[in-house]
């Protein structure tokens, strides 16, 4: 089958089926999941960029066992498409934070706490692409208050790659 990305594995194609029993056998006989398509992307990676909400849960639950979270903020901005999707998933969040953190001891309240919860919550598999997406809608808003926060959380979290602002962008060490 040809497909709009190029050569991709049958896991991947099965994933934009979102097939998920086709995945899951796949997965139970040894597909490779973290293979590269010849556009860099995994399964994952197509899952999230295509929004295949059953495909996605059914990788984490593979990936990262079955007690990964498979339902949080993180999840859905990471599936978000388009600036005002992120936008208004990440205003919500800080408008009910201080809510969430007055029932969940040792959450701070400092104006962006919100953050660190949202990126934990989604887990280490959904990370990345969930900072990306914040990143650039703080970008594409010219926000500095936000994008100067996030130097001092990802350096003082050692579950974020080290950053560094270099040459008037992020670089990861």
């Amino acid at each position: 089958m040809c497909t709009a990305r190029g050569a991709n594995s049958p896991l991947q194609i099965a994933i934009e089926a979102d097939n998920v029993e086709i995945i899951k056998a796949l997965a139970a006989h040894g597909a490779d999941l973290i293979q590269k398509n010849s556009f860099g992307e995994n399964a994952l990676d197509i899952a999230l960029a295509d929004r295949r909400p059953k495909a996605i849960r059914a990788l984490l639950e593979v990936l990262g066992g079955e007690d990964y979270p498979k339902e949080s903020v993180a999840l859905e901005i990471a599936m978000s498409k388009g600036h005002n999707a992120v936008q208004a998933l990440m205003s919500t969040v800080k408008l009910m934070y201080p809510y969430i953190a007055d029932h969940n001891r040792g959450m701070t309240l400092d104006n962006f706490g919100w953050m660190n919860w949202v990126l934990n919550e989604g887990g280490n598999l959904i990370r990345s692409r969930a900072t990306y997406k914040m990143m650039h809608v703080a970008l594409e808003e010219q926000n500095v208050c936000f994008i100067s926060s996030w130097p001092d959380m990802l350096q003082n979290d050692s579950k974020f790659p080290r950053l560094t602002l270099h040459r008037s962008r992020w670089s990861a060490r």
